[in-house]
């Protein structure tokens, strides 16, 4: 069990650096077919 916490620990920043990228990604994605409709 504490091994899979200290995995965990170890592997969490790794997993937000995904998702914000992920994120940060889809509005950049979503803001840009905004613009071109816009246009």
């Amino acid at each position: 069990m504490k091994a899979l916490i200290n995995a965990f620990k170890v592997a969490y920043p790794y997993l937000f650096i995904i998702v914000t990228s992920s994120v940060l990604t889809g509005v950049m994605f979503l803001s840009f077919l905004w613009v071109v409709g816009k246009i």
